[in-house]
C-alpha cells in the first residue's frame, strides 16, 4: 500500500521537506488549498514551479492571509493566480494536488511550527478516485471564491 499511500509526521521529520518534494515534481498543475502558508521553502517551492511553467492556483483561508507572516503577497506578485477564501467561515482545508495524479493532504499547516514544534501530519494519496474528489472540492471552492 505505501506506493499508493505514505505518511508523514512532525515535529522535527522533514514534513515540510515532503511537501516541497511534491511540489518539485510537479510537471503540470498545482491546485493548493491551505489554512496557513507562512513557511518560506513551501512559498520558495510554489514560486519554482510557477517559474516553470506549472499552473498553480491557491486558495488561502482570508484571515490567515492577513497574518504578517502570510506569503500570499509573493505569490500574487509572481502572477500566481491566488484567492483569500471569503465565503466559508475557516477555510480550514489543507491539501495539494499535484498533477491530478496525487493528493496531500492532513493537519499539516504549511508554517515553521508545524514543521518544527507542532503534533502534525501529512498524507500522500496516489488513489485516482482519491484525487478526483479532492479536485472536484477545490473546483467548487475556487468558483465560489472568484
Amino acid at each position: 500500500m505505501a506506493r499508493y499511500v505514505s505518511s508523514y509526521f512532525s515535529p522535527d521529520r522533514g514534513t515540510a521537506d515532503i511537501i516541497v518534494g511534491f511540489i518539485s515534481k510537479c510537471q503540470k498543475t498545482l491546485d493548493v488549498a491551505i489554512y496557513s502558508l507562512t513557511h518560506d521553502k513551501i512559498t520558495e517551492a510554489l514560486l519554482d514551479a510557477h517559474s516553470r511553467g506549472v499552473k498553480v492556483r491557491v486558495l488561502i483561508d482570508k484571515t490567515q492571509a492577513g497574518n504578517r507572516y502570510a506569503d500570499d503577497e509573493k505569490l500574487l506578485d509572481a502572477g500566481i493566480p491566488l484567492l483569500r477564501d471569503r465565503v466559508s467561515g475557516l477555510m480550514h482545508n489543507k491539501f495539494v494536488i499535484g498533477d491530478g495524479k496525487a493528493v496531500g493532504t492532513g493537519s499539516f499547516n504549511w508554517s515553521k511550527s508545524a514543521d518544527e514544534k507542532n503534533a502534525e501530519n501529512f498524507v500522500i494519496i496516489r488513489l485516482s478516485y482519491v484525487v478526483r474528489q479532492f479536485q472536484q472540492e477545490f473546483e467548487k471552492l475556487w468558483k465560489k471564491n472568484l
